[in-house]
């Protein structure tokens, strides 16, 4: 079964030879491993995954630099926004590397990131973002719709080059629940999220929404859903019930993710292989489980523990 057959078929909830696996890595980790292993280890690993990266340098976590904002008080903010132009994709070469990775069976993953909170606040900060949510709404909802509209823009343009996943996200929990009240999260940001997928599946009806946030989102899941996700990520198991979350919604959205960063990979081989089997028992009773880490594997993680994390997905996620 090819890579993006199994990730399909994963979404739909039909039968696979084995469940997906995807993983992140933080940079020390990936040189490591790239240096013990011999080999990169998305390869090194057999990932079913492959991603590609267009956000221009100027969007990097540099929004303060790209909108001319000099300072963290909102209201210095003066419209209009700067000239769409600077904020163009890296699109050399997209649409062959779109048809380089689905000609060698994987799915096309297109990561756009943000979609405007974690852009705004990275121009704010983020106590003054919360009181501008009270007392200067309009102007925090206006410069979100700009963020939203570039990046729907770099969405569609990874759309129309024949990705098959959009990866998108904002980091909207925290350990306890939302990082704002969920009133606040419908009116001000499930707008725009319900407005980037449209524009997606307008464009490809069958291209799949992988939607990120870190913490418990258990209160917007439902929205999550009605507004389109088809990937939930990272069902974060730390902070956020797994069975409940399966019981609920394991029908209704596929989880990717489930495996928790902050303890699982510093223990022993035992507790990882408990680990994974129960996160596939839990999240994946309704086969719509790509498996993964929750967060980026940190540099000291031993490798070891890496190792047994992917032996122990190949041995309870055959399905042969």
């Amino acid at each position: 079964m090819k890579h993006l057959e199994r990730i399909i078929a994963t979404f739909n909830g039909t039968k696979t030879d084995r469940i997906p696996v995807d993983a992140w890595w933080s940079k020390e980790i990936f040189e490591k491993i790239k240096l013990e292993r011999k080999e990169n280890p998305i390869m090194h690993y057999g990932l079913d995954t492959r991603r590609i990266f267009t956000e221009a340098s100027l969007l990097e976590n540099k929004w303060q630099d790209f909108l001319g904002v000099k300072e963290k008080e909102i209201s210095v903010y003066q419209y209009p926004f700067p000239e769409i132009e600077m904020a163009e994709t890296k699109t050399a070469g997209l649409d062959a590397r779109v048809i380089e990775i689905k000609n060698d069976g994987y799915p096309a993953i297109g990561h756009i990131g943000s979609i405007c909170f974690e852009a705004i606040h990275n121009i704010t900060g983020m106590e003054e973002l919360f009181m501008a949510f009270y007392d200067k709404y309009d102007i925090v909802d206006e410069i979100c719709k700009e963020i939203t509209n570039i990046k729907i823009e770099m969405a569609v343009r990874l759309v129309r080059a024949g990705v098959d996943i959009i990866h998108m996200g904002d980091d909207f929990g925290s350990q306890k629940g939302l990082l704002m009240s969920p009133g606040i999260w419908r009116k001000l940001f499930k707008p725009k999220i319900e407005k980037t997928i449209n524009a997606i599946k307008d464009i490809k009806g069958d291209c799949l929404v992988f939607f990120h946030s870190d913490g418990d989102v258990s209160s917007i899941i439902a929205d999550l859903i009605e507004v389109g996700v088809d990937f939930l990520n990272p069902v974060q198991p730390e902070c956020m019930d797994i069975r409940e979350i399966s019981k609920r919604y394991g029908e209704k959205i596929a989880f990717w993710g489930g495996v928790g960063t902050q303890e699982t990979f510093y223990r022993d081989k035992d507790f990882i292989f408990e680990t994974v089997k129960n996160t596939i028992e839990i999240l994946g009773q309704t086969k719509r489980l790509v498996i993964s880490p929750t967060h980026m594997i940190q540099g000291d993680v031993p490798l070891e523990n890496i190792d047994y994390f992917f032996e122990a997905v190949k041995l309870y996620g055959s399905n042969k």
